[in-house]
């Protein structure tokens, strides 16, 4: 069945009033902080101290021009969850949307100009696609496959898809490097913290979502690889970062939570948005792929989306795929990895009891009006079946 998202339901036009005067809130007490040089900020300077507390953050003194722009945070006070070392974020206002947009200070390192500030200018041409997830949600995945479908061939594109990362690099570069061709934008960005005018109303745009338990697991393994080891030599374990995926208000990118709010209580009706769940596109690859090439309406036959099918298995993906990715191992880590296991309920393997019984408690509240239907086991047919990329 087709999941098409849009517009607003009773919940968002409740909220719409809120928004506005929700971020500013949220921003200008994240300023004050920051200014005041309490706990709920990062510190600039070497030897800066917070509260008798050495902070522990990036020194973005290279990039003075970022640090008085936007506030810089380490700490959810409100919540007593401290940031690890590499997870500080930058606030950035967005007044136009109930969450301000969370900026991970590994990423705006590689900034030598405002990229935010230049996508202000900027809108997406004709014919361009928008891809559209929150952190650990399939991103590389669904855009080999966008990709794939739009350069009619099931070879790898030889770019990464960090080439065309809204968050990465200036608007302007992305399209002096691709000047000719139909692109494939990504972003982490929350639909609405978007600027208003970036996406056009025809703008084909494909939003990919995960249950929520496998996107804290898999943004462990990602982020445990920024934080530094321990004295020991050993990575932080899945318990200590636990309070902070799931909690912290200043989560790089923002908490999965929230962005599954924003899409589903604003932009659910949007014929121009089609839904993808990971576990769909996970156990039914090839159906979800023909739902894919429908909705940015791209000619294909069905041997061809079989051969889609099989390159981005995630199997495959591990071998062809990496070998065209040098590029992101030289910026963040040669033991960076972006294919993992790509499997449903691997939360089971790392969740206590007591913290699974903690993250129902919060889904339920916030989905018992929602009814956004996830799901946290694979399904009984994928247990005993080889997902087949098969013509069906």
């Amino acid at each position: 069945m087709k999941t098409n998202m849009a517009g607003s339901n009773g919940s968002s036009t409740a909220t719409s009033a809120n928004k506005k005067q929700s971020s500013a809130l949220l921003a200008a007490k994240t300023s004050t902080d920051h200014n005041n040089g309490n706990n709920n900020s990062c510190c600039h300077n070497d030897g800066c101290q917070h509260n008798k507390r050495q902070t522990e953050t990036a020194n973005l003194s290279h990039q003075s021009w970022l640090a008085s722009k936007y506030a810089c945070v380490d700490y959810d006070k409100d919540l007593n969850i401290k940031h690890f070392k590499g997870l500080e974020t930058l606030v950035v206002d967005r007044p136009h949307a109930k969450f301000p947009l969370l900026l991970p200070t590994h990423i705006t390192n590689f900034w030598t100009s405002d990229v935010i500030e230049n996508l202000e200018n900027h809108m997406m041409d004709e014919g361009d696609i928008l891809l559209y997830t929150p952190p650990k949600c399939g991103t590389h995945w669904m855009w080999e496959i966008l990709s794939m479908l739009v350069r009619a061939t099931a070879t790898y594109n030889t770019q990464a898809k960090h080439s065309f990362w809204l968050e990465m690099q200036p608007y302007s570069s992305i399209v002096q490097k691709s000047p000719s061709t139909r692109r494939v934008l990504n972003t982490h960005q929350m639909l609405s913290q978007l600027p208003p005018k970036f996406r056009l109303p025809t703008t084909k745009t494909v939003a990919c979502v995960r249950n929520p338990k496998d996107v804290l697991v898999s943004a462990y393994y990602h982020f445990r690889n920024i934080i530094p080891h321990g004295e020991d030599g050993q990575q932080i374990p899945f318990n200590e970062l636990y309070d902070f995926l799931a909690k912290s208000k200043y989560v790089p990118f923002g908490r999965v939570l929230d962005h599954f709010e924003d899409l589903w209580d604003n932009h659910r009706h949007d014929p121009n948005i089609l839904l993808v769940y990971y576990e769909d596109l996970k156990e039914n690859t090839l159906q979800q792929i023909r739902r894919v090439a429908n909705h940015i309406g791209v000619p294909y036959t069905e041997e061809f989306l079989s051969q889609v099918c099989k390159a981005v298995d995630i199997s495959n993906m591990k071998t062809g795929k990496y070998s065209s990715e040098e590029n992101i191992r030289r910026k963040f880590g040669s033991d960076v990895s972006l294919y993992r296991k790509g499997e449903i309920g691997d939360w089971r393997t790392h969740f206590t009891p007591a913290q699974n019984e903690d993250f129902d408690r919060i889904f339920t509240d916030w989905n018992k009006h929602r009814k956004m239907p996830f799901r946290f086991e694979p399904s009984h047919h994928a247990r005993h079946n080889d997902r087949n990329c098969a013509q069906q």
